[in-house]
C-alpha cells in the first residue's frame, strides 16, 4: 500500500519547487491549473487528504496518539485550498 502522507509531501515539495526562482509565481501557475495534468494532481491531493483523514479517525478509535496528526491536517488542507494566499497573487509556495 502507498503511503499517502509520503505522497502528499512530494506534491507539496514539487509545487515548492515550481516556484522556486521565479518572481511573481502564483499558486495558479506553480500548480499548472490551466493545464490537465495539473488540475489532476491538485485532486489527487484531495484524494490524499481524505485518505489521511480516514486513517488519523482510525488510529484515534484504536486509542492511539493522534494529536500531532489531528494539529497538522488543517495546516495540509489551508495549503492545499491556499487559504492564507489565495490562487492569482504572487506567493511563496
Amino acid at each position: 500500500m502507498a503511503n499517502p502522507a509520503a505522497e502528499l509531501y512530494d506534491i507539496f515539495n514539487g509545487w515548492l519547487e515550481a516556484g522556486n526562482g521565479k518572481s511573481n509565481t502564483s499558486n495558479l501557475a506553480r500548480r499548472d491549473l490551466e493545464n490537465a495534468p495539473g488540475r489532476d494532481e491538485v485532486l489527487r491531493a484531495m484524494e490524499l487528504l481524505v485518505q489521511l483523514r480516514d486513517a488519523i479517525r482510525r488510529l484515534e478509535s484504536l486509542g492511539r496518539r493522534v494529536e500531532p496528526y489531528l494539529e497538522a491536517y488543517p495546516i495540509w488542507l489551508r495549503g492545499l485550498l491556499a487559504v492564507e494566499t489565495g490562487w492569482l497573487s504572487a506567493s511563496n509556495g
